[in-house]
C-alpha cells in the first residue's frame, strides 16, 4: 500500500469503532449546530470512485450530485491560490 492509496477500495472497510462512553455521552448533549464535524473528500471528482460513490454509468457532470448523495461536505482548496470573487462563488449555485 502506497501511502493514502489502496489497492481495490471496493471491500475496504472504513467504519469507526464503537465509541466509548465518554464520548457517547457528549454526543447526546445538545449541540445547538456547535461542534458539529463534516466529513468528506478532499476531492469530488474522481473516476476511480465510479460504481461506488457514483453509479457505474454516471458522467463526470453528475459527479458532485452524486457525492452529495454520501458526503454533507467537501473541500474547497481553491482559496488556497487565490480567493474567488462575488461573482465565481454565485456560479457555484
Amino acid at each position: 500500500m502506497h501511502f493514502g492509496r489502496v489497492a481495490d477500495e471496493k471491500g475496504l472497510d472504513l467504519s469507526l469503532p464503537h465509541p466509548g462512553k465518554r464520548t457517547e455521552g457528549f454526543l447526546k448533549l445538545p449541540h445547538e449546530g456547535r461542534g458539529l464535524i463534516y466529513c468528506g473528500a478532499p476531492i469530488w471528482s474522481c473516476k476511480d470512485w465510479s460504481g461506488t460513490v457514483y453509479p457505474t454509468k454516471a458522467r463526470p457532470s453528475e459527479y458532485l450530485r452524486h457525492y452529495a448523495k454520501h458526503y454533507p461536505t467537501v473541500e474547497l482548496n481553491s482559496s488556497f491560490y487565490s480567493i474567488p470573487t462575488p461573482d465565481q462563488v454565485r456560479r457555484l449555485w
